[in-house]
């Protein structure tokens, strides 16, 4: 009996022994388990808080990242140009007399220039202002016994003002068609010496063309162009007409003043110039 009692005793300290041993063993595998995990954790975390630092990061090199042009100056002069200006006078004791007056040159001497302005509402569509400004002066002179004795002075004007409109095809590359348009007033006085005549005539015009810029730089284009206008409008013409009836000599009645005049401008242009982009 005493010998059973000493072999249960040693039997039950073997297995609680064992028992503890296997416990430690479980726990040491769960704490490794814990720390391998853990480790694993470590370079999701990482690697989650560089991503967000790339993200937050890339709004400061967006804002960093230059601008492109707002503003451009454009100033084009006329190699060649035609202009067709038809008109009526409508002369009291006559009727209505229709007439015309076309006009064609050649060079920068002969042709306005235009001033062009426009600011940059998105890299190819520009909104402005276009201002064409110009005169030009022909004297003659003719010495000799009347009436070959001569001495006429003729002085052709023209001035448009009115907004602007421009489509770039492209946003890059050296070479960048373009098309515009623009719409304003015009005011073209023309005077003759002979006569003391002159005709002034306001109104509309619409301009529409196509051209390329040439960009040498960034910030600075050759430009060349084709455009095209047509427009209406009214004025007076200093005119001399016959009033009815006859001088002591014979001869009619005449009269000097102004007469009303309407009419219709046909114009053509090819343009070269330079423009800057700010």
């Amino acid at each position: 009996m005493q010998l059973g009692s000493m072999l249960l005793c040693a039997v039950t300290t073997i297995g609680t022994g064992f028992y503890a041993s296997t416990a430690r063993a479980e726990d040491g595998d769960d704490s490794g388990s814990d720390e391998s995990k853990a480790d694993e954790d470590k370079p999701d975390a990482g690697k989650a808080d560089e991503d967000k630092a790339d993200e937050e990061s890339k709004p400061d090199a967006e804002s960093n990242a230059p601008e492109g042009p707002r503003f451009e100056i454009g100033i084009t002069t006329t190699l060649a140009s035609y202009s067709r200006l038809s008109f009526t006078l409508e002369i009291p004791t006559i009727g209505d007399t229709p007439g015309d007056i076309s006009s064609t040159g050649f060079g920068p001497s002969a042709n306005p220039v235009t001033l062009e302005l426009g600011y940059l509402l998105s890299s190819q569509f520009s909104l402005g202002l276009l201002i064409e400004a110009g005169s030009t002066s022909t004297r003659t002179t003719v010495r000799g016994p009347d009436p070959l004795d001569i001495d006429e002075t003729q002085t052709l004007g023209r001035l448009m003002v009115g907004p602007r409109v421009s489509y770039l095809f492209s946003d890059s590359g050296a070479v960048r068609p373009f098309v515009m348009a623009a719409v304003g007033f015009t005011y073209a006085p023309q005077t003759a010496s002979a006569g003391a005549r002159s005709l002034a005539l306001s109104g509309f015009e619409a301009i529409g063309g196509l051209g390329l810029h040439w960009f040498l730089a960034p910030s600075f284009s050759l430009d060349a162009a084709l455009r095209g206008g047509y427009g209406l409008g009214s004025g007076h013409v200093e005119e001399t007409y016959p009033i009815g009836g006859t001088d002591a000599m014979g001869n009619p009645l005449l009269q000097t003043a102004n007469v009303p005049v309407h009419g219709s401008l046909l114009t053509g242009a090819v343009l070269l110039g330079a423009s800057g982009w700010l």
